[in-house]
C-alpha cells in the first residue's frame, strides 16, 4: 500500500515514468520514503516533463543515488562526500586503466585469428564484454571531465547490466575459475557504479585540476603490474603482486585518514575497485569463494556498524552543542 501512494504522487505523463520512479524510491529508508515521496515526486515529474527516456532514466538515477546515500549516512557536504565525489572518477579511470590489458589482448588475437577461435564461447564472451565495458567506463570518465555525472550515471547502470548478462550467461559453459569471471567482469563496476550513485548531486562538477592528474595518475599505475610482466618471468609470484598491489594504497589510506586530506581517503577508497577485480579472485584461489564471500559479508557488516556508531556520536554531539 505504501508504494502505490508512493507511485500515485507520479505523473502519467510516460508509461514508464512511474515504474521507474517507484523502484527509485525503494532505495530510500522507510523513513525518508514516507517523508519525502511526494517532493521528490513533484521533482521527478517536472524535471521528466516533456523529455525523453533519457531524462526519466537519469532523474530515476538520481533518486537511486539520493536513498543510497541516505541508507549510509551520506547526502550532506561531510567529509564523507568529499572523499566518495572525490573517489568516483578515480576508481572510473582506474577501471579504464586495468581494462587497457584486455583491450590489447582482443586486439592481438583477432590479429591472430586461430588464437581467438581456440577460446571457448564463454572465454570470448567474457572478453569481449570486459573489452565492450572498458569502452563504456572510458565514455563515463569523459563525461564526468565535463561535469555530466547524471549521463554518466545511466551510461554506468547499463554497462553494468550488459556485464552481469554477460556473465549469467557465460558461467554456466566456464572452463576456467568461476571466481576470476566474476572478480574479474562484475564485482569492480558494481563498486564503482555504486560509488556514482553515491555521490550528492550539490558536490558532482567537472573534474578539474589536480583531480583531473590523480585521475591520470591512478590510470597509469594501473598500468605498472602489467609492464613489470615483461620484464619479470615469475608468473606466480607476479600473480600475487598484481592480486594484492592495491592493498598498499588501501592501508596508506587508513593511516593517513585522520591526519590527511580528502585526496589520500579517496584514493584509498578507489582502489577498493583494483582489490576486487584481481586479489578478491586470486584469495578465493587460495582459500575458497566461500570463505571470501564470508569475510566480505563480515567486512561490509563492520564498516555499516562503524559508520552508523559515528553517526549517531555526530547526532549527539550536535544535541549537546
Amino acid at each position: 500500500m505504501e508504494q502505490e501512494r508512493e507511485g500515485s504522487h507520479v505523473g502519467s505523463h510516460d508509461g514508464s515514468t512511474p515504474a521507474a520512479l517507484r523502484l527509485a524510491l525503494r532505495t530510500l529508508p522507510r523513513s525518508a520514503r514516507a517523508a519525502q515521496a511526494s517532493e521528490l515526486a513533484a521533482i521527478f515529474a517536472e524535471a521528466t516533463a516533456g523529455r525523453g527516456r533519457a531524462a526519466v532514466l537519469r532523474e530515476a538515477a538520481d533518486v537511486a543515488g539520493h536513498g543510497l546515500r541516505l541508507r549510509v549516512g551520506l547526502g550532506g557536504r561531510g567529509r564523507a562526500d568529499g572523499i566518495v565525489a572525490k573517489a568516483a572518477p578515480l576508481a572510473v579511470s582506474l577501471c579504464v586503466g586495468q581494462g587497457v590489458l584486455y583491450v590489447v589482448a582482443l586486439v592481438v588475437m583477432l590479429m591472430n585469428q586461430p588464437q581467438f577461435d581456440q577460446l571457448s564461447p564463454s572465454d570470448k564472451v567474457m572478453l569481449v564484454g570486459t573489452v565492450a565495458a572498458t569502452a563504456v567506463w572510458l565514455v563515463v570518465l569523459t563525461l564526468l571531465l565535463v561535469g555530466r555525472w547524471g549521463a554518466a550515471r545511466v551510461l554506468a547502470s547499463a554497462g553494468v547490466l550488459g556485464q552481469a548478462g554477460a556473465l549469467a550467461w557465460a558461467l554456466p559453459e566456464a572452463t576456467g575459475s568461476r571466481s576470476f569471471m566474476v572478480g574479474d567482469s562484475l564485482l569492480p563496476s558494481l563498486f564503482v557504479w555504486v560509488l556514482l550513485l553515491a555521490v550528492p548531486r550539490d558536490m558532482a562538477g567537472p573534474v578539474l585540476g589536480r583531480d583531473r592528474g590523480a585521475a591520470a595518475g591512478i590510470a597509469l599505475l594501473s598500468l605498472l603490474p602489467y609492464g613489470l610482466m615483461l620484464v619479470i618471468h615469475y608468473p606466480n609470484e607476479m600473480a600475487l603482486a598484481v592480486g594484492f598491489m592495491w592493498v598498499l594504497p588501501m592501508l596508506l589510506a587508513l593511516a593517513l585518514a585522520r591526519r590527511g586530506g580528502t585526496g589520500v581517503a579517496a584514493f584509498g577508497l578507489a582502489s577498493v575497485a583494483g582489490l576486487l577485480r584481481f586479489g578478491v579472485p586470486t584469495l578465493a584461489s587460495l582459500t575458497s569463494p566461500s570463505a571470501v564471500a564470508a569475510g566480505g559479508v563480515v567486512l561490509v557488516a563492520l564498516a555499516a556498524a562503524w559508520r552508523s556508531r559515528s553517526l549517531r556520536a555526530a547526532e549527539r554531539r550536535a544535541v549537546g552543542s
